[in-house]
């Protein structure tokens, strides 16, 4: 939502399991400079969480943004969850779709996150981001003949 020159954001997460404990549940909002430029959010939702500790969580998903999807991921601290910068490898126009579905980490400083990604009038194509410890970074994943992965990430069964 946009209030003036802010925006508020609202994330779902409904459980976080850290070593078979609940670690978190709730509704994470806050509050960001609102950019002209910068499309319009509608809705997060968040796919998948992996805790490599107590105190370093990832949490990945996608924007519903005005004009596609955009990639989402969360880190979370010990003491509270923050944004962090993130590609998406369709781009950010009208009907671009850049959806994470899936992150595991072997350590603090190595994270992978897939999902899918596609304009408006192209299949999906596999996507695959490593986090270094630093940044996220897109990766070269094959997609079989360059068609697509043929499987949604999307699907609501």
């Amino acid at each position: 939502m946009r209030f003036g020159r802010f925006s508020w954001t609202t994330h779902r997460l409904t459980a976080l399991v850290v070593g078979g404990s609940l670690a978190v549940a709730g509704v994470i909002t806050s509050w960001a400079p609102a950019s002209a430029a910068s499309p319009k959010v509608v809705e997060t939702d968040l796919a998948s969480v992996f805790c490599t500790s107590a105190d370093n969580c990832w949490a990945v998903g996608h924007d519903t943004t005005d004009l596609g999807n955009l990639n989402r991921v969360l880190h979370w601290t010990g003491k509270k969850w923050l944004t962090v910068a993130v590609p998406s490898p369709a781009g950010a126009g009208k009907g671009d779709n850049s959806e994470l579905a899936a992150v595991r980490c072997t350590s603090a400083f190595s994270c992978w996150a897939v999902g899918d990604y596609g304009g408006p009038s192209s299949v999906d194509f596999d996507q695959a981001l490593h986090w270094n410890g630093k940044n996220w970074a897109v990766t070269t994943v094959p997609s079989p003949a360059g068609t697509g992965n043929g499987i949604s990430t999307n699907s609501r069964a």
